[in-house]
């Protein structure tokens, strides 16, 4: 998934930044909510269609060459922060995706609050209580992010990205930069995903570490290639 040029971040996605400081610095945060002007915010339809998603199953030892290959046709080129993909962070990418999936249950904010969007981590806000995590997708993806980094994974190589459903939704998964290829996480699939083949609408995309800091996406097909 490329990027193209400079976009507004998600308002959601800014409001928790405010809300928890877990963004950097708060003039940083400012700057990206004064970028952000009249962009698009997600409607109560759309919130409504997120709150019982359709997960596609899948086995968990899905062949590793074969998603392999999948991914490398949609693969970034030009310079780039790509995590080495071995199989030990292929195994990371499937058990954190498929552990978060299944500890959230799905509920959209309007259910939940009463408002379109309020991004969060419902597993971090309900630990140590007897409340079930409750949440959407932005939600499943802050909380892999989180995960992937404590793994070790490289804050250049786990960015948030948006979408758009064929069904007319907006949609926030986790992109995983890989030399390999990049790979989906997402709540509506129990299995990383190459991105190339997944029939979304590619909207925005974190640009680097900072959660406050987006630009335009696209997907780049480029020709597999082999690793030396």
């Amino acid at each position: 998934m490329a990027a193209g040029g400079p976009a507004p971040a998600p308002l959601g996605l800014l409001d928790y930044c405010e809300r928890t400081g877990a963004c950097g610095a708060v003039a940083e945060v400012l700057s990206a909510r004064a970028v952000v002007g009249q962009g698009p915010r997600e409607t109560a339809a759309v919130a409504s269609q997120r709150s019982g998603p359709r997960r596609v199953r899948a086995d968990a030892s899905l062949n590793f060459t074969m998603m392999l290959n999948a991914a490398a046709l949609g693969r970034e080129g030009g310079a780039r922060r790509d995590e080495p993909l071995t199989r030990q962070r292929w195994r990371e990418l499937h058990d954190i995706n498929d552990a978060v999936n299944r500890a959230i249950i799905a509920e959209s904010d309007i259910n939940q609050f009463g408002v379109t969007e309020r991004w969060s981590r419902p597993l971090l806000e309900t630990q140590g209580t007897r409340a079930q995590a409750r949440g959407d997708c932005e939600d499943y993806a802050l909380e892999k992010r989180e995960r992937l980094l404590a793994a070790g994974w490289a804050p250049e190589s786990v960015l948030l990205a948006v979408a758009e459903l064929q069904s007319g939704g907006l949609h926030t998964v986790v992109v995983a930069h890989t030399d390999r290829g990049d790979f989906v996480l997402d709540n509506l699939r129990d299995a990383p995903q190459p991105v190339a083949l997944l029939d979304y609408t590619w909207i925005s995309r974190q640009s680097g570490p900072s959660l406050s800091s987006w630009s335009q996406a696209r997907l780049a097909l480029l020709a597999p290639h082999s690793r030396n």
